[in-house]
């Protein structure tokens, strides 16, 4: 299963979704990036919820890790 990361500077959070939850919506804009983090973040893909949570350890550890409530991951 694949996942989302909605990684958002801006609140402070690192969101975690499954692929095919109903809050994942990626688009770009001049602040945030999809699958590239720019000013305020941005949605970034993985394979798996340990690579997510890997990545998360590594660059991303001081902003809130916050699952997604819906989707459950």
């Amino acid at each position: 299963m694949e996942y989302w990361v909605n990684i958002d500077y801006k609140e402070d959070i690192y969101r975690l979704h499954k692929a095919d939850c109903r809050h994942v919506k990626k688009y770009a804009s001049e602040t945030k990036g999809v699958k590239e983090l720019k000013t305020r973040g941005g949605w970034l893909k993985f394979k798996t919820k340990r690579m997510a949570q890997a990545f998360y350890q590594r660059n991303h550890h001081t902003l809130r890790w916050k699952p997604c409530q819906v989707c459950d991951p």
